[in-house]
């Protein structure tokens, strides 16, 4: 099986935006790899003018969440003293594949499929109100136009997605690194 790899057009937030600007490209892309039938969540972000799809299940949600609270906390601890620091964030899908048994067990392997690179550049230059509030509508259409970018990969790209094994699986196994 081919790895399908997605980079993102790196995005300028300031550190209070990183976390919604990951929760919204995140769970589009959940959404649009998720199994079988789910009644979509139109979800709206707290700080930016764009609307957003997630699935309509409580655990992906926490997973989500507890990950990127993770690797906020992780990348915000290893910031330096700059001004900007460029952050990268990667989602990955894979499959446990089971191997062939040695002498005494049977092992599992995990194979990424599909892997998506997100590239934060924080910045935390204090700036001017005006200054400000051109940032925002720069990132509202920065954000709009990631989440557009990611339903056409999502939707021309997907002959790598592997086959559903268990009917009981709502999303594909997946992982938030830093």
């Amino acid at each position: 099986m081919n790895l399908e790899q997605f980079t993102l057009d790196e995005v300028e937030v300031e550190p209070f935006q990183v976390k919604e600007v990951l929760k919204c490209l995140i769970h589009t892309i959940l959404f649009h790899r998720t199994l079988g039938i789910v009644k979509p969540i139109d979800a709206g972000s707290d700080l930016f003018d764009v609307t957003y799809v997630q699935c309509n299940d409580k655990s992906v949600e926490e997973s989500v969440r507890a990950r990127i609270e993770e690797c906020y906390t992780q990348l915000d601890r290893s910031a330096g003293k700059d001004r900007s620091n460029l952050w990268q964030v990667v989602l990955s899908f894979f499959e446990m594949r089971s191997r062939r048994p040695s002498f005494f067990a049977r092992s599992d392997q995990k194979v990424t499929w599909e892997r998506w690179t997100f590239r934060l550049l924080v910045n935390r230059q204090s700036i001017d109100p005006a200054e400000r509030t051109a940032r925002q509508e720069r990132l509202d259409a920065t954000l709009r136009a990631r989440i557009e970018a990611i339903v056409q990969l999502v939707n021309q790209r997907r002959d790598h997605v592997p086959r559903l094994v268990h009917n009981e699986m709502k999303t594909f196994p997946f992982e938030i690194t830093v």
